[in-house]
């Protein structure tokens, strides 16, 4: 009996300053916040593997689903497993269908995990409430990468029609568009449009180059649908470039 207790004794101790064994009452379980903010870390290192783990034992720990469903949506699409994270995204979501941020996650996990049908259904419904200008891009922007062209133009004029010629995204989107499907044409014609609001910026004035054609002040036109809503006139002159 007295070897057996001396060996407790010794042994004991030990493990607790090994960390195998907590000495009685001493509490191991992480906090909620701690477990959440250790997923975190582990995402921004790249340590995608351990944010999932540590995700799934928040939503063990404190089981509020935004959080953990975001969170492990995230791991397992850096894991190059979107049909395994287009669940947990899909509520998250639902929850607050206003988060863009949010929104074009889901998005992406819908695209990767080739559920095509469900992503144009939901791109489309986005458009007729209240279908805003952004709703109208991101449609256009993935019917081009789901090889539909047709819905991809329709969703881009649409764009540009709301917008009222009043915004370079529009007619930018739908020069790359033009530009993409070989119309040299039409990519040239949005493109100095797009040039309209800052006859200076060099991304446009590269495109316009590429195409075999010099970009600058003579050559920007006005918007198209700005002259069909009368705001301008077809030969009026450009803004000055911001400063």
């Amino acid at each position: 009996m007295r070897s057996t207790n001396h060996l407790r004794v010794v042994v004991v101790p030990f493990l607790i300053a090994l960390g195998l064994l907590a000495p009685a009452g001493c509490q191991t379980t992480r906090s909620a916040g701690e477990i959440r903010q250790a997923a975190e870390s582990a995402y921004e290192r790249g340590e995608y593997e351990r944010s999932l783990a540590e995700w799934e034992e928040y939503a063990v720990v404190y089981p509020v689903p935004r959080a953990a469903d975001l969170g492990r949506g995230r791991a397992l699409l850096a894991l190059d497993r979107p049909a395994e994270a287009e669940p947990f995204l899909e509520r998250v979501y639902l929850s607050d269908p206003q988060d863009e941020e949010v929104l074009e996650v889901y998005v992406g996990a819908l695209f990767a995990s080739r559920q095509w049908d469900k992503l144009t259904t939901l791109l489309r419904q986005r458009t007729q409430q209240p279908g805003r200008i952004e709703d109208y891009l991101r449609l256009g922007r993935y019917a081009q990468l789901m090889d539909d062209p047709d819905e991809a133009e329709r969703a881009l004029l649409s764009a540009a029609r709301i917008d009222r010629g009043q915004t370079r995204e529009p007619q930018f989107a739908l020069a790359e568009f033009y530009h993409e499907l070989g119309d040299d044409e039409r990519a040239l014609d949005r493109y100095a449009m797009a040039l309209w609001f800052d006859y200076s910026d060099q991304q446009i004035a590269e495109r316009i180059r590429s195409l075999g054609e010099t970009p600058g002040r003579t050559f920007v036109q006005a918007p198209a649908e700005a002259v069909e809503e009368g705001l301008l006139a077809p030969g009026a002159a450009p803004p000055d470039p911001r400063p």
